[in-house]
């Protein structure tokens, strides 16, 4: 049976059930992570692959992080990852000149939305891995009792997010300082080709369509 997704009129998703997701609790399935990672940075150029001998890509932020794997037919199509806060900060906040709100009171009920991938061949497709994959990042926002997602993404992945029902804002920011910058270097010219702004979404106030 195939389920189709709707924003208004518009077709975001044609569900098969042949997409797989789950989160990444084994060594082994980590490091599959890590790998794809990798193979998906080397193919856009944004890492040299050979400073990677091991091909995998992993950061800082990994031990504090909960990976996501879809698989469609064994193979791994996409990937993502939550990043908890911990004394290193969070991505976002780091690579972009923002304050924390106001409204945000306990950075420990913060976690960050990252690493959102889905293999080259599979992009053209329908948003069925997309989906498939938030729905898991939800379903464990929710168990962890988080209140406020910040992620950092172009304005297209905004409005496909939104159409989802995640609801994200653009935070403030001001120009990036040498700090920002070194942290955006780690891969070199993706903040560039992508114009990435700062996301915050409130929990309560999502309203997933899945």
């Amino acid at each position: 049976m195939i389920i189709y997704f709707y924003a208004g009129n518009r077709k975001l998703a044609s569900m098969s059930n042949n997409i797989l997701t789950k989160m990444a609790k084994t060594q082994r399935e980590n490091l599959c992570v890590y790998k794809f990672r990798w193979k998906i940075y080397s193919e856009e150029k944004f890492i040299n692959p050979n400073k990677f001998p091991s091909n995998e890509f992993k950061d800082k932020y990994d031990k504090h992080s909960i990976n996501f794997i879809a698989y469609s037919k064994g193979e791994i199509v996409g990937v993502a990852r939550l990043i908890k806060f911990s004394k290193i900060g969070l991505p976002v906040l780091n690579s972009h000149n923002i304050k924390i709100p106001e409204y945000i009171d306990n950075m420990n009920n913060v976690v960050e939305m990252g690493r959102f991938m889905i293999g080259k061949q599979y992009r053209k497709q329908n948003h069925e891995i997309t989906i498939c994959i938030a729905k898991q990042l939800y379903k464990c926002v929710l168990n962890n009792k988080f209140k406020w997602v910040l992620a950092e993404m172009p304005e297209k992945l905004k409005e496909l997010s939104n159409c989802l029902g995640f609801n994200f804002e653009v935070l403030p920011e001001k120009l990036p300082t040498s700090i920002h910058l070194t942290e955006r270097a780690i891969i070199s010219g993706y903040h560039e080709k992508h114009r990435l702004f700062p996301m915050i979404s409130n929990v309560d106030m999502m309203v997933p369509i899945f």
